[in-house]
């Protein structure tokens, strides 16, 4: 999906059919620097939505039932993980998405929801 700064939607009549030479899409689209390309993680949440880059999530940590957490999904090192900038748990700022995916949520994302962000 691909989020217009200027005019704050998503853009969702967009083709990729014409691409050639096997570009990087990032180096597509980054020539625009108003579009802002989010990639699908390939998961989807618990409610069926599927899961994309700059999501917020709300997930519980195995082991911590009790405290929800929100984060934010990036791709980091090897695949997609939920950041936690401000976790409260030593070591676990990066969880990886794949253990959590089917049984969170998503709750908006960081374009149209950038209050939930602070959380």
């Amino acid at each position: 999906r691909i989020w217009d700064k200027n005019n704050k939607v998503w853009i969702t009549d967009y083709q990729l059919d014409s691409i050639s030479d096997r570009q990087p899409l990032n180096s597509i689209f980054s020539k625009n620097k108003n579009c802002i390309f989010q990639q699908f993680t390939g998961l989807k949440d618990r409610n069926g939505a599927e899961i994309y880059e700059g999501d917020l999530f709300n997930f519980y940590l195995i082991g911590f039932k009790n405290s929800v957490n929100t984060g934010i999904i990036e791709y980091y090192k090897d695949g997609f993980y939920i950041h936690i900038p401000k976790s409260k748990y030593k070591n676990l700022e990066y969880i990886n998405l794949r253990y959590y995916s089917d049984s969170g949520e998503i709750i908006g994302n960081v374009f149209e929801n950038p209050e939930l962000c602070a959380k």
